[in-house]
């Protein structure tokens, strides 16, 4: 299960931070553009990221408030969706990742 929680943090400018199983997750908005962070579970998030990913996106779905972060990674995709607006399949926000644009992980 995924933990996420939505914050606005003037220090570092964090947008979402979240949990899931296996790893810390942190998007953070510096200099415009957006960061995605992860630590393994027992890392202390003050600790060098053991992955940041760049330029990442952020897509609105429709108008009920929805949306999804988009990170690229070579073949990797990471995405962080919003399903905190209208809830249809599921509400709230969960981690999905793909590889050559084919799904390989959801966690929610």
């Amino acid at each position: 299960m995924i933990q996420l929680t939505l914050a606005k943090d003037k220090i570092d400018n964090l947008v979402v931070s979240c949990k899931t199983s296996k790893h810390t997750i942190k998007i953070n908005k510096q200099e415009g553009a957006l960061v995605y962070s992860s630590w393994v579970i027992g890392k202390d998030s003050s600790d060098k990221p053991d992955l940041i990913l760049n330029n990442g996106t952020w897509k609105r779905d429709g108008t009920g408030g929805n949306g999804k972060y988009d990170f690229q990674n070579k073949d990797y995709k990471h995405v962080i969706q919003d399903g905190t607006g209208v809830c249809v399949e599921y509400c709230g926000y969960y981690l999905e990742i793909y590889l050559k644009e084919k799904k390989i992980l959801v966690t929610k």
